[in-house]
């Protein structure tokens, strides 16, 4: 289906590319019309990277697989090659979250970071696509990107670690409750 044919009787193509760039949130009339339009739940989360290189799977999958295994350093070091090689473009927000999410929990686990300013960074991170995000008035979303559960999981397992267990709380039962499992799933 082309952005045409998603955006007809929903939206102009302009501001369906901006909502997928994540530049702009749709209404949830509108997200609803498009998802059903794509014959998917309104509760799907989105993909987490912008690319139109078809072998960055590849790239991800070797990303993701240092950073579960905990080789923290390796998974910085990737991070690295992978903006300096431009083989996921910066000027999408999705690629950001993506890479700066993983280089920041891969720089706070070695050391490398304060508590404190981690969670600083991540709320700035969560920021870019999340405006209204603010840990002490936290307003739910109708949606998430995986990039914005995911950031969101590593702000509140952060506040728990600096045993703000209420803003930790707070961010947790906030969620959609479709997504509250799997960010408590990682907290505990």
């Amino acid at each position: 289906m082309t952005q045409g044919e998603l955006a007809e009787g929903i939206c102009d193509t302009y501001t369906l590319a901006r909502y997928e760039s994540g530049a702009l949130n749709p209404s949830e009339e509108n997200f609803q019309k498009i998802m059903n339009k794509l014959g998917m739940s309104e509760e799907t989360i989105l993909f987490n990277l912008q690319t139109e290189d078809t072998n960055i799977a590849k790239v991800r999958n070797r990303l993701l697989w240092l950073f579960e295994k905990g080789d923290y350093q390796g998974a910085e070091n990737e991070v690295k090659e992978i903006i300096s090689k431009n083989q996921l473009p910066l000027m999408y927000v999705e690629n950001r979250q993506f890479l700066y999410r993983i280089r920041l929990v891969a720089e706070q686990r070695c050391g490398k970071l304060s508590l404190d300013h981690y969670i600083l960074s991540l709320e700035k991170l969560l920021k870019e696509s999340f405006k209204d995000y603010d840990s002490q008035k936290f307003v739910n979303k109708y949606f998430y990107t995986e990039n914005e559960l995911l950031i969101l999981n590593n702000i509140a397992i952060a506040y728990g670690e600096a045993g703000k267990f209420e803003t930790a709380c707070r961010i947790f039962s906030n969620c959609h409750p479709t997504d509250r499992e799997g960010l408590l799933y990682g907290w505990l």
